[in-house]
């Protein structure tokens, strides 16, 4: 987790996002593909659990993750929002 710090010193965002890709990957077992098609609204930060669509075979699921995963997930909503007020998407 500490090495998605030094990936690209120069864009410190990057590790504002691997870290947690790189951990909600690791603790939920779920495909690249699939963790890089999660949107804000497949989150669900109150329960604890993930909208995961289009997974192998065309089928959804729902995950739900790990309460040490929630809380970095929280952590990152916020920092996302504070960088990126307004998505454009």
């Amino acid at each position: 987790m500490s090495a998605c710090c030094s990936v690209s010193p120069s864009y410190p965002g990057s590790a504002m996002v691997l870290t947690p890709l790189i951990g909600l990957l690791a603790s939920t077992g779920l495909r690249s593909g699939e963790a890089l098609r999660i949107d804000r609204a497949d989150v669900d930060l109150t329960s604890g659990v993930l909208y995961i669509r289009k997974t192998k075979f065309r089928k959804d699921r729902l995950v739900p993750v790990h309460p040490t995963t929630l809380d970095a997930l929280r952590a990152y909503a916020r920092q996302r929002d504070l960088a990126y007020p307004k998505p454009r998407d």
